[in-house]
């Protein structure tokens, strides 16, 4: 009698029991096991912030934004030479072009709305009401 399990679940195995006299209209025997499977606990992945791009429009916030994008690209093209390759520097461009948004622009901050309405909260205390007061409805 074998059973034929993976290496990765060997130690999850508890119990093994085999029937044979089950009638499975084959040679095989039926076997029943006992597992359990251990889990991977799950990580919740943070998610990206969004760049407030809205902010563009305005033409001081689009001012500053080219002038601090020319500025850090300028500082950049000097440093030209320093990068063995294309990674490099494209790495260092991104983290330039990225730098100058999120300084200039900022984030956008997420909004609190209410979880019910005012008027779900008005109906709410009608109902408790006519659940005290039974007569008075």
């Amino acid at each position: 009698n074998h059973f034929c399990l993976h290496k990765k679940f060997k130690s999850s195995l508890h119990d093994i029991q085999a029937f044979r006299g089950a009638d499975v209209a084959s040679d095989h025997q039926l076997y029943i096991t006992t597992m359990e499977i251990k889990l991977k606990k799950l990580t919740k992945k943070k998610a990206a912030q969004r760049i407030n791009i809205a902010r563009l429009k305005n033409p001081v916030f689009n001012k500053e934004f080219k002038l601090q994008r020319s500025n850090r690209f300028d500082t950049l093209a000097e440093m030209e030479n320093m990068f063995d390759n294309m990674e490099d520097a494209w790495t260092a461009t991104k983290k330039v072009y990225i730098e100058s948004v999120e300084l200039v622009l900022g984030h956008i901050k997420g909004k609190n709305e209410e979880w019910l309405s005012t008027n779900t909260w008005h109906a709410i205390s009608e109902w408790k009401n006519a659940k005290i007061n039974p007569l008075n409805t």
